[in-house]
């Protein structure tokens, strides 16, 4: 059954006049279907995590939930600036030239997936050496400094995680948003519960980076199904001709999110 079908049917009587608006809109009909599973995405997606916390503070304890939550905090804040506010260039990028310039769209996806694993290696291999110092001065927990070192290999997975969201974004492609999102979240719960049971704060961690690796796998294909779609093709070598992009637009997003990861990690 459609969503248009769904809204026929349950839509109450005063909320019909919109209805029919928004029906009679090509644009308006993307918004609400896009709104739509997003909006369902975030609840399911949400209350599985809320779930998946529950269990691993029961399993792990408060001291070591507390450590994991240092460990992902840190990763996270680094995942945003190397991420370069380049998620949000490809969300606007992809849609205004989709129907216009297919090839600009090939060379924007490659320069965004050469910039995101240039950048997350770069923080990451930045973290791996100033760990030791890192855990023992500023989270005064010397202990967590292997931990460190494995969470440098989620900068690079979430990296590419939030970047192929921004280009599903792109393409306009929520259902295939929400549901890898939806069945991520899913495996990732899966596998941070059993890593957290049976090999503590380092199984917790390893489950992570495993649920990572399997949400960037979905992304991958909902991914590679627009890119066949629309017939585009990736263009590594001219890339760099859409590098005035990365400054011009990625920069300024770049230091807006990242003030508010750095306020977060600090509390």
């Amino acid at each position: 059954m459609s969503l248009s079908t769904l809204a026929d049917r349950y839509c109450p009587l005063m909320c019909r006049p919109i209805l029919s608006r928004v029906q009679q809109s090509p644009i308006g009909k993307r918004l609400a279907s896009g709104v739509f599973y997003l909006a369902f995405a975030s609840v399911v997606t949400k209350g599985i995590g809320l779930i998946s916390t529950i269990l691993i503070v029961r399993i792990l304890g408060r001291e070591s939930y507390g450590e994991y939550g240092m460990l992902l905090s840190t990763s996270t804040l680094l995942v945003t600036i190397a991420d370069f506010g380049l998620s949000f260039s490809v969300t606007k990028f992809i849609p205004e030239l989709l129907v216009k310039d297919r090839e600009r769209v090939g060379k924007i996806i490659a320069l965004n997936y050469l910039s995101i694993l240039v950048f997350s290696i770069f923080f990451a291999f930045i973290l791996c050496i100033v760990s030791p110092w890192f855990c023992a001065y500023l989270l005064a927990a010397p202990q967590l400094t292997g931990m460190m070192r494995l969470a440098t290999l989620m900068i690079v997975l979430a990296s590419f995680a939030m970047i192929q969201k921004g280009i599903l974004r792109g393409f306009q492609n929520f259902n295939g948003l929400a549901l890898s999102e939806i069945l991520a979240s899913i495996v990732k719960m899966v596998f941070l519960v059993l890593g957290s049971y049976y090999d503590g704060l380092r199984g917790a961690m390893f489950g992570y980076g495993l649920g990572l690796l399997c949400e960037n796998l979905l992304s991958s294909y909902f991914i590679h199904g627009n890119v066949k779609k629309y017939q585009i093709k990736y263009s590594f070598r001219k890339s760099h001709q859409e590098l005035p992009i990365l400054y011009k637009f990625s920069m300024p997003i770049l230091f807006t999110s990242v003030i508010s990861t750095i306020t977060y990690w600090l509390v």
